[in-house]
This record gives structure tokens, C-alpha cells and sequence, in this order.
């Protein structure tokens, strides 16, 4: 199975098309699947990285404060596990996750050095080089035990014709509950990557081992399939210089993760910039929903742009048990 599309709704219908036609039936762990081996994806417009489909509630704030969890080099289950409860359950040991991607990426306390610092070196010493790859599963991982082995294998990056490309591959992938969120994070940290080197962004290739469908999200892949159409909306250009924003809005998220809304409500007046005041105002908008403080919530809804208003309206709902349940 081979998929190019512009948007990531597009990706998920056509990857959920190919799974019910081609899917072959396997229960690994003993959890049934319907799967497909050596898939992969394309998506052409990477800033298309948001899912609008009424049916697969994106939640948007989960996949902000993922990232942010990367972009911070963390392995600690509290920071995600805000966004995501169901987070805690991967991990060993009640405190961390052994499979963090941020650890493995942007710190150098496992792996000696700090990979993306070293990729970046990479891509501005030789434009043409094959060799700008990131390694999210290691070798030990083939021996250890643990509830969070990384399903990323590695994360490849070109500059052709002045364009940032991004070639991920992964051993397994949920096309519900894994991939959104995953080309969420990748796909800006390609772009991140890209307004480093000051070149243009490339398409986005995503390669699978084993891509599949668990038993439990039939039904919400059958309504995903029977839905009309809808709209959708790029995310906007990525500012240049990105690094001083993603500071300052890690220190926002921390701030209201640890402090909570009222506490921290003057830090969202920090960063100038449209593109990460609408990120910081998200995560204000989670916060307030945890503090059922419904005045800040609607308050940070009125001040979004329609298209995250859109999804952040649709997350509550949904997590007021008006809308399936999921990530």
C-alpha cells in the first residue's frame, strides 16, 4: 500500500479503505488487528497536518503538548499524561517512559549526544547528504522489558531542490489512536528542522511494518468512511527562528501544567507572534477545562482562529462524554 495525499484526512480514508479491502488478521500481544504489512504514506502539503473529520474528534491540545514533551527532551509520564491520562499505563516504573522520544532526541542522557543538534551540523555541512538520520529505537530496545517500547524506528531528512523532505519509518502504527499524532509531531518538527536551515518544507513520507486497525475502532473507521464532506484547513507557515518561541511556550506550559490557569494568566501575553499565541491559547483552553473554569475556556475560544476553535470545541464535547472516547 502506497498513498499520496494533500491532507491528512485524505491519508485516513484512503489508508482505512486499503485496510478493510486488503487487511489481513493478526493478534499480537493477543489483541486482534486488521493490518497491513510495509504501508506507507505520503503527504504532500505537510502543514495539513490537522484531522477535521466529525467522527475522529482530533485532540488537538494532546497533540500540542506531545510535542512540547519531545521538544523538551523529558522521559517524565506527569508532563503528557496531563493531555493524555492513558499515557501512565506505558509506564514501568509510575514515573517515566522508557521510550520518550524527547529523551532520545533532544537531550544527550542516553544516547551521549544530543541527535537533532547533530543532524542539524549534518544538513548545513552537506546539503546533499544521505546521512541526517535520527534514531528513536535503539539496540538495547531489542532486549529490554518494558511497556513502552518505541514504535518509531527512525526519522530521515533530504534537502532536494531546496526543499526539506522527511522520510520516517516505523516498526507499528494505529491508523486511529497512533498516526495523527505522530505526523502531527513529525511533520512540525520537520518544519522546525526547516526554518532552522532556512529552506522551504518537502513532502512528508511515513513507511509502516505493520499498519493496522484494532477490533475496537471498527465502528468509529466504519462512520470515519460514511462521513460527507467536510471542510479543512492547513495549519499556517511556521515563523523563522522558531527555537526562542518554543522556549517561551514550554515555559507557558509548564507554568499552567503546574500552576494552573489563574496562576499563570499572564503568561500567554509573551510571545508576540499569531502563529504561537493560537498554541498558547490552547493550552490555556485545556487548562481551563481541567479547572472548570468555564470563563477562561470560552474567553481562549473567542480568541482562536475558527479552524482551532473548530477542534478544540469538538475535544470538549467529546470529553464530556457527548462524543466517543479516545486520544
Amino acid at each position: 500500500m502506497h498513498i499520496q495525499a494533500d491532507t491528512m484526512d485524505e491519508v485516513q480514508r484512503l489508508a482505512l479503505h486499503h485496510i478493510f479491502e486488503r487487511g489481513r488478521r493478526v493478534q499480537p500481544r493477543g489483541i486482534w488487528v486488521s493490518e497491513i504489512t510495509s504501508a506507507s504514506f505520503q503527504l504532500l502539503q505537510p502543514r495539513a497536518r490537522l484531522i477535521y473529520s466529525p467522527s475522529r474528534v482530533h485532540n488537538i491540545t494532546f497533540a500540542i503538548g506531545e510535542l512540547l514533551w519531545y521538544l523538551r527532551g523529558s522521559d517524565q509520564a506527569d508532563i503528557v499524561s496531563f493531555y493524555n491520562p492513558r499515557y501512565t499505563t506505558f509506564s514501568d516504573d509510575g514515573r517515566t517512559l522508557h521510550g520518550a522520544y524527547g529523551r532520545r532526541i533532544f537531550s544527550s542522557a542516553l544516547t551521549g549526544i544530543v541527535q537533532w543538534d547533530a543532524v542539524l551540523h549534518l544538513l548545513r555541512t552537506d546539503r546533499d547528504t544521505r546521512q541526517a538520520v535520527l534514531h528513536f529505537h535503539l539496540p538495547s530496545d531489542l532486549v529490554i522489558v518494558s511497556r513502552d517500547i518505541p514504535c518509531t524506528c527512525s526519522m530521515q531528512f533530504f534537502i532536494r531542490e531546496n526543499k526539506l523532505e522527511c522520510l520516517v519509518m516505523m516498526r507499528s502504527n494505529d491508523i486511529i489512536w497512533g498516526t495523527p499524532y505522530d505526523v502531527f509531531s513529525f511533520t512540525m518538527m520537520q518544519e522546525i528542522m526547516a526554518k532552522q536551515l532556512g529552506i522551504e518544507l518537502g513532502p512528508y513520507t511515513h513507511m509502516v511494518g505493520s499498519f493496522h486497525l484494532y477490533d475496537r475502532h471498527i465502528k468509529l473507521a466504519q462512520k470515519i468512511l460514511s462521513e460527507s464532506s467536510y471542510d479543512t484547513y492547513p495549519m499556517p507557515e511556521m515563523p523563522p527562528n522558531p527555537w526562542q518561541s518554543i522556549r517561551e511556550l514550554l515555559e507557558i506550559e509548564e507554568s499552567l501544567r503546574v500552576l494552573g490557569v489563574d496562576a499563570s494568566d499572564g503568561a500567554r501575553t509573551c510571545l508576540t507572534h499569531p502563529y504561537w499565541k493560537d498554541f498558547a491559547h490552547l493550552l490555556h483552553g485545556h487548562a481551563a477545562w481541567r479547572a472548570k473554569n468555564e470563563h477562561h475556556l470560552a474567553h481562549m475560544l473567542a480568541l482562536l482562529p475558527p479552524q482551532y476553535a473548530t477542534l478544540l470545541q469538538r475535544q470538549i464535547l467529546r470529553q464530556r462524554r457527548l462524543l466517543p472516547t479516545g486520544p
